[in-house]
Order: structure tokens, then C-alpha cells, then sequence
């Protein structure tokens, strides 16, 4: 059976219902850092990588993280030749949980 890697981004857009404010200052909880660096990080005006090669699972639980904390990233199966496939979308809406600390620490940031 062959595995799958996907990278997950995040361009800056936000759940509805939710501020930026209070997005940024989920993230710095998610992240451990202060809200000037979540946003030099996060909110640059073009998309972050937030992890660069994940398996499905991991994807999921990052993508579900980033969706409590207010934020909304993509999934994009990557190929063998290292090209992106169509990006999955969706929109979770919950309150961000202590768990959700957890998660792997971001790895790509410019």
C-alpha cells in the first residue's frame, strides 16, 4: 500500500464568526508564542506552509487544530513528482481546546 504525504497551508482566512484578533491570539495559545510573531508567521498576505510533508492522519488533526483556534487551512495531497494536487477544504467550527497544544510544532516558516 503506498502512503500518502500531504502539506497543509494557511493563507490568512478565518472562520466566520470569528476576529482576527481573536484567531491570532488562538494561534499564539496553539503555537506557545507572542501574537507579533504569530502574526509575521501567519498572516503575511501569501500562504505558510505549515507542515511540508504530513500523512494523513497528522493532516487531519493539524487541520482540525487550526479550525478550533478560528483559522482555515488546506490539505494538498502532494505527488511523486512534488506537485500539489487539489487542495480538500472545509470548515470546522468549535472553541479551541487545550489539547489542540499538542500538535506537532509548525516547520516551514520563512
Amino acid at each position: 500500500m503506498e502512503d500518502k504525504r500531504y502539506k497543509i497551508t494557511f493563507d490568512g482566512t478565518i472562520v466566520g464568526g470569528m476576529t482576527k484578533g481573536g484567531v491570532k491570539n488562538n494561534l499564539a495559545s496553539l503555537y506557545n508564542m507572542n501574537r507579533k510573531k504569530i502574526e509575521r508567521i501567519f498572516f503575511t498576505g501569501s500562504p505558510t506552509v505549515i507542515k511540508k510533508s504530513a500523512d494523513y492522519k497528522t493532516a487531519i488533526k493539524i487541520k482540525a487544530a487550526f479550525n478550533r483556534a478560528g483559522a482555515v487551512c488546506e490539505i494538498q495531497e502532494i505527488t511523486k513528482q512534488g506537485n500539489d494536487i487539489v487542495p480538500e477544504r472545509g470548515v470546522q467550527y468549535a472553541a479551541m481546546t487545550k489539547d489542540a497544544a499538542q500538535l506537532p510544532q509548525y516547520t516551514d516558516v520563512p
